[in-house]
């Protein structure tokens, strides 16, 4: 039997050792081997949201344990009464756990075991470290994307330390020079340098050190890959030294090659180009965006006669150049528009300026665009001034071609009008013809026949019939021309026949003058025919 002093020593005991548990950080749960709770301390109402009061009788599992580990829960208890091996006491265990509003939280663990009254009991001393392990977890995370980005990145990222030497490199550099993760040659990160970037390379850690370069200051360096071949890196350092995260000089290094050898060989084109452009027979101006000359060839500076070589031009203001030059032209303030219409895009492409000595140039303008936006200006001259005088000796032949042709015109139109009248005649003629030949034939046949008629009888005297012998002759001389007549249409419509006959040329005389006797006599001519037979 205790003493009264080693009584009230064990009373002091128990009351430090619940004001311990009542203090306690960490909450505390003690139950029995039944699982059911016998202490509650207030760090654990605060951990799970069950008062004491509510906690103390009930079990731990259905309070705290997560249903689907219920039944382990009790298994391993089970075992450990029959047993009396526990493989999880005295170790700090993380595990998942529940609270009163059924919000899952994750603590660390420290289960105990011991004897008390002939009677097995477990505490547990529970710590909710559910912020610190989502805190470690998205730290995790964070250093994985870091880790992600970083090797991922399209740019090299180089970590050296303060004395130059290799520290880390990321997976593009493996993946553009072809070397190994973790290559680290003799001679460190400056070995794979092309030797001629040595020097320039050293020079810019120095900067990078002492401040004088930021991160921002660019240098291009060339690079040899594992086959030799050369890269071009474009390259900017910062010191991060001072900084205890990283420790180091942090290089970015971004691959040019592709826009270098592009820019090397724009720059052999450029120079074919300019080459070609200075040989031909076509002046070429070229603006940047602020309308400055980038290049010029010599036969525009010859079109409009400068005293400025085509190098000294490059970099002068082209509306300032254009004021200079416009009183060359024919139209100056003409030629000055001319330039406004061609940058708003409202001149034609063609258009043709006429300098004051008379020559006439050609101009086509060419807008020069980058995404859209204006970058510069093409201007391109050529000297038409022959062509135009060509155009305009062909305009004269053809102005002279065209009247020649109205004057042959005319005249053709003349002489279908006189055919018309030559052809309306020749009607008229026909229908002469035809009258006289219906109209005196049948007459003159009558008198033929009454003349015949007299000459039969003997009641007349011999110059009476002399008379009506002549009136018989010039009746058939009559008769004779309507005759020629009818024949001279014959020989115009080719039907003409010739009869050729034999003629007394004597009678023929003596009848010609016996015709024209009467008019002889009234003049008081006389005319005799002397002819043989």
């Amino acid at each position: 039997m205790a003493s009264g002093g080693d009584a009230a020593l064990n009373t002091f005991d128990a009351v430090l050792a619940n004001a311990r548990i009542r203090a306690a950080l960490d909450g505390v749960i003690t139950i029995d081997s039944e699982g059911v709770v016998v202490e509650w301390n207030p760090a654990a109402e605060r951990i799970f949201g069950y008062p004491a009061a509510d906690a103390i009788g009930q079990r731990m599992s259905d309070l705290i344990v997560p249903e689907a580990l219920r039944d382990s829960h009790r298994a391993g208890m089970k075992r450990f009464l029959t047993t009396k091996v526990g493989r999880v006491l005295d170790q700090r265990l993380e595990m998942p756990a529940i609270t009163a509003d059924g919000r899952a939280i994750t603590i660390e663990l420290t289960i105990t075991s011991f004897e008390a009254g002939g009677k097995q009991w477990f505490t547990g001393w529970a710590r909710d470290i559910t912020e610190i392990k989502r805190t470690a977890e998205e730290l995790a995370r964070s250093q994985e994307r870091f880790q992600s980005i970083v090797e991922h990145s399209s740019d090299v990222i180089t970590i050296l330390d303060g004395q130059g030497n290799w520290l880390y490199t990321s997976e593009a550099g493996v993946r553009l020079t072809g070397y190994p993760k973790g290559h680290d040659p003799a001679g460190g990160i400056f070995s794979l340098l092309h030797p001629d970037d040595m020097t320039l390379a050293v020079q810019t850690l120095q900067e990078v050190l002492a401040g004088t370069r930021g991160p921002d200051d660019s240098v291009e360096l060339r690079v040899l890959d594992v086959n030799g071949n050369v890269l071009y890196f474009e390259t900017t350092g910062v010191n991060l030294l001072d900084d205890p995260a990283v420790q180091g000089i942090v290089l970015h290094a971004r691959d040019v090659t592709d826009r270098r050898l592009a820019e090397e060989e724009l720059d052999v084109r450029t120079q074919q180009l300019a080459g070609v452009l200075g040989s031909i027979q076509l002046g070429v101006l070229v603006e940047d965006d602020r309308r400055h000359v980038a290049f010029v060839n010599e036969y525009f500076t010859e079109l409009f006669d400068s005293p400025i070589a085509p190098d000294e031009l490059i970099g002068l203001d082209c509306d300032h150049l254009a004021l200079q030059v416009k009183d060359g032209f024919a139209d100056p303030d003409g030629f000055i528009l001319g330039i406004q219409r061609c940058i708003s895009g409202s001149a034609p492409v063609g258009e043709e300026v006429t300098l004051a000595d008379g020559r006439v140039l050609e101009r086509d303008y060419v807008p020069v665009l980058a995404e859209g936006a204006a970058a510069g200006h093409i201007w391109l001259y050529r000297d038409i001034t022959d062509r135009k005088q060509a155009e305009l000796a062909r305009e004269q032949l053809l102005e002279a071609e065209r009247e020649a042709r109205r004057s042959i015109e005319e005249s053709q139109a003349t002489l279908e009008e006189q055919n018309r009248s030559l052809l309306r005649l020749d009607r008229l003629k026909n229908e002469l013809v035809a009258t006289v030949s219906h109209e005196l034939r049948t007459p003159l046949t009558s008198i033929v026949s009454f003349t015949q008629l007299l000459n039969s009888g003997d009641a007349m005297s011999a110059s009476q019939r002399e008379f009506v012998a002549t009136i018989e002759r010039n009746a058939n001389r009559l008769i004779g021309l309507v005759n020629d007549l009818l024949l001279l249409a014959r020989l115009e419509s080719e039907t003409f026949e010739l009869d050729r006959q034999a003629t007394d040329l004597g009678s023929l005389v003596k009848n010609t003058v016996s015709a024209h006797q009467p008019a002889s006599d009234a003049k008081g001519v006389a005319v005799e025919v002397e002819v043989p037979a």
